[in-house]
């Protein structure tokens, strides 16, 4: 870290290679390792463009996997697979943020986090809801309404998902509520009663993560 800060990308990098190394060699405590391969991970994608930094957690996440299964017991594993998974919704997450800057189509996410969903996600709950949290971000993005209220309900009436997962899910449920009553609208129905849960998953955002930048986005 130090080396990183100062400007010694090359040097920082080959420190965190020493202590991957010496953890791998030395049958260091999980938790020693994950923090050495993510941190190198972290240096590498930095100043990168978005899909080159997806690709620097994707392939972070695959060596956690394997060095997942090398751990002599069921603790080690599991620290480390959690880490491996952290580190691919961390890439797909990156792809989400460069969708709402009108980087990339929203199609790219949607379709990493449908995969993590359906793959990974299939043993890990935390990575399945993060997942579907950022799917249904997505599919609102969209502007399909109906589809990412119901994705982005499921994960809220969970209510397993971490602190930020949540705020996402109700900043986008009331951008979702908006459209979901004007897909309603155009079939006939009457959309109000859905537009007006905008105001009610902003209001409970804004009470339960007044500091989230998802509070602050929620006008």
């Amino acid at each position: 870290p130090i080396l990183a800060a100062q400007g010694e990308k090359a040097k920082a990098l080959a420190a965190f290679d020493a202590v991957i190394d010496r953890a791998k060699k030395n049958n260091s405590p999980p938790h020693i390792l994950t923090e050495a391969l993510m941190g190198k991970a972290d240096l590498e994608a930095t100043g990168l463009p978005t899909d080159q930094q997806e690709a620097v957690y994707r392939a972070a996440g695959a060596n956690l996997a394997a060095v997942a299964k090398n751990q002599p017991d069921a603790f080690g594993k599991q620290w480390v697979t959690r880490a491996a998974n952290k580190s691919l919704l961390r890439g797909a997450d990156l792809l989400r943020e460069s969708a709402e800057q009108s980087k990339v189509t929203w199609d790219t996410p949607l379709s990493r986090y449908q995969q993590l969903e359906s793959t990974e996600g299939q043993a890990d709950p935390a990575l399945k809801l993060g997942a579907r949290a950022g799917a249904g971000a997505c599919l609102v993005g969209k502007g399909k309404g109906e589809e990412g209220y119901r994705a982005l309900l499921a994960v809220v009436v969970g209510g397993n998902a971490d602190p930020d997962q949540t705020a996402l899910c109700l900043y986008y449920l009331g951008r979702a509520a908006k459209l979901f009553g004007d897909e309603v609208d155009r079939q006939g129905g009457k959309g109000d009663i859905l537009r007006a849960e905008t105001e009610r998953w902003w209001g409970d955002l804004k009470v339960r993560y007044p500091t989230s930048r998802w509070a602050d986005k929620a006008k």
